[in-house]
């Protein structure tokens, strides 16, 4: 199981870190879902899921890019 993020790695994106920390612990790379779009072509909001199959963890979380 993942105990816990070295604080050295936060300056990273958190995509990139939690990848990082998946393979150093030999487990499958989670999948992304596009969940809802929101708001003006030019303004929209994202609602994505994230599956991480090796932890049995379904999450999701809404942020503009």
């Amino acid at each position: 199981m993942i105990r816990q993020i070295n604080p050295e790695d936060l300056f990273k994106d958190s995509k990139s870190a939690l990848q990082e920390v998946l393979q150093k612990n030999n487990m499958k790379l989670p999948e992304y879902k596009l969940i809802k779009t929101e708001g003006d072509q030019h303004d929209q909001i994202f609602e994505v899921g994230c599956i991480i199959t090796a932890m049995n963890l379904i999450t999701n979380g809404k942020g503009r890019i």
